[in-house]
């Protein structure tokens, strides 16, 4: 194991870091093979008692992995939760299991069971059985539709637009001793607005 904050300063993840509550001081590190281990034989033994295990700083736990893993979970006290680590072929798909009865609406707001067996579930599935990545229902989909089919009936139309600003961008237009680089930005229909915003303020 080792400290929490520094471990997550050292690697960048890419996602928020929660403030340190009770209980989450530290990170365990999973030893796979024997060379992956501590190079101190004393930090090594002691990773392998499973008994008390040492508090390293994260240079060391992490001196000798070449390949690292991470998982990020949130324990809920209120749920009574269990984290299974199985070596099998090596897969990236956090699957997820719950108690949630065979027939049972999507929609409803309703307790887990506890007489009723373990069931895979999808990542938006909550605690309460709400499915928060339901099924898009068939006038999403026609929604959707439209807006894909006048994307491609106007791709190529747009690129014959777009190719002389980018070869004139890219060669540098009137400075020739320059190389200018072409930023491309995607976003979703939601958030065009900034897009808009970021276009009018750069101008």
């Amino acid at each position: 194991r080792t400290a929490k904050r520094p471990f997550m300063k050292k690697f960048d993840f890419g996602v928020p870091v929660e403030g340190l509550a009770f209980g989450e001081y530290d990170a365990l590190v999973f030893y796979t093979s024997n060379g992956s281990l501590p190079s101190n034989p004393e930090h090594a033994a002691q990773a392998m008692n499973y008994v008390d295990y040492p508090l390293l700083d994260v240079e060391e736990a992490t001196a000798n992995c070449e390949n690292m893993n991470v998982l990020n979970i949130k324990p809920n006290k209120n749920i009574k939760g269990c984290l299974v680590v199985v070596q099998n072929f090596e897969s990236y798909h956090l699957q997820r299991w719950m108690r949630v009865p065979e027939k049972h609406t999507e929609l409803a707001h309703t307790a887990l069971d506890p007489k009723v067996p373990l069931r895979h579930v999808g990542r938006g599935q909550t605690a309460t059985t709400y499915d928060a990545f339901r099924s898009t229902s068939r006038a999403q989909m026609m929604q959707h539709l439209d807006i894909l089919k006048r994307f491609l009936n106007n791709l190529d139309p747009v690129l014959e637009q777009l190719k002389p600003i980018a070869a004139q961008a890219a060669s540098g237009g009137s400075h020739k001793h320059t190389q200018n680089a072409i930023i491309v930005m995607t976003c979703n229909k939601g958030q065009s607005e900034l897009l808009w915003n970021f276009v009018c303020a750069a101008k």
